[in-house]
């Protein structure tokens, strides 16, 4: 005889009760609790994902789960797994194309003379044992040489789980990071996720500086967007493009070659200092933004349980010259804020 699992919320047979019908999603993401609200948001705020038209479900006794449900999963499984912030910040992503109470029920999916053969991932590790046992004998599991892969996530006293067949041209679940576009640097990231949550369109023309380029990564992703930028740093870049004018000197003594560059339509910042300094430099620039200039700068939380006093003061200082400003605090954030606002 079976015993009853207990639901966590009425403490009734979770076979039975009703709790968490409303939680079916069709993709879960693992990820890491401090990431998640992080994740969501990027997910929500990127316009390359608005024909899937997903929505976060509320987990909240899961933090290292997030719940999905959007259209045609399979290819916004394919689309994530080939986007390089993505992947750096989850450890998983299943695809749910059912959902059910009993575990039996997956060997409905297998036909008696399955000859596919199948990976098996699953979360947590601690069901690895239930599941192999109620999938059928005949069935080929191999974690290397398979045909099509089956994603089981148990959570709420319910799995959920899919089939998928491996696309040789363009292989779900298999990317690896060595797949993936070489960058600069990890800052390459950072600029990049905020042009995406924040939706940043690079026009024809568009010039850039970047103030304290080196070693390149923010000055690199503007190039792949085809933005003009003068590079400002008396440190080398470790990247050559056409686009990137680089200039060894510190911005109080590139005047000259500021002002030969032209009005910036944009100006960003991801220096390594205090964030009053920070906060200082840009303020040098000011005078060669042209009105509306986009600002994006790295605030540091240098100073322990002082960061929105921090926050304020850079505010109080920037907000002669830039409004509208706000932070983000973006995925690619580590003890640090992106700050971003427009020249008056």
């Amino acid at each position: 005889m079976t015993m009853s699992v207990v639901c966590s919320r009425c403490k009734g047979d979770s076979e039975v009760c009703s709790c968490y019908d409303h939680l079916i999603p069709t993709v879960i993401v693992q990820c890491m609790h401090r990431l998640k609200a992080r994740l969501a948001h990027y997910l929500e705020t990127n316009q390359n994902l608005t024909e899937y038209h997903l929505t976060i479900i509320p987990t909240l006794q899961y933090g290292d789960l997030l719940f999905v449900r959007a259209e045609n999963s399979a290819e916004l499984i394919d689309y994530l797994l080939h986007d390089e912030l993505f992947v750096r910040f989850t450890a998983g992503i299943y695809r749910c194309q059912y959902t059910t109470k009993m575990l039996s029920n997956i060997t409905l999916q297998f036909s008696e003379n399955d000859t596919n053969t199948y990976r098996l991932q699953l979360f947590p590790k601690s069901k690895l044992e239930d599941v192999i046992d109620t999938i059928p004998e005949n069935v080929t599991l191999d974690p290397k040489k398979y045909t099509h892969i089956i994603q089981v996530v148990y959570a709420y006293n319910r799995y959920h789980f899919g089939i998928t067949k491996v696309n040789n041209d363009r292989p779900m679940f298999n990317v690896l990071f060595s797949e993936l576009e070489e960058v600069v640097c990890r800052a390459y990231y950072k600029l990049a996720e905020f042009f995406i949550v924040e939706s940043v369109q690079a026009t024809p023309n568009m010039k850039a500086i970047d103030i304290g380029a080196a070693p390149g990564g923010w000055s690199s992703y503007l190039a792949t967007r085809g933005i003009r930028t003068l590079a400002v740093d008396p440190g080398a870049l470790r990247i050559e493009h056409e686009l990137i004018t680089h200039v060894q000197k510190r911005v109080e003594d590139a005047t000259e070659e500021i002002e030969q560059f032209g009005q910036f339509d944009l100006c960003v910042c991801d220096m390594n200092m205090h964030p009053t300094e920070s906060a200082e430099i840009v303020l040098k620039v000011a005078k060669y933004l042209k009105p509306n200039a986009l600002l994006v700068m790295t605030v540091k939380e240098c100073e322990k349980n002082q960061k929105n006093k921090m926050y304020a003061q850079v505010n109080e200082m920037l907000r002669d010259e830039y409004t509208d400003l706000k932070e983000r605090h973006l995925l690619s954030n580590k003890r640090e804020r992106t700050l971003y606002g427009y020249k008056k």
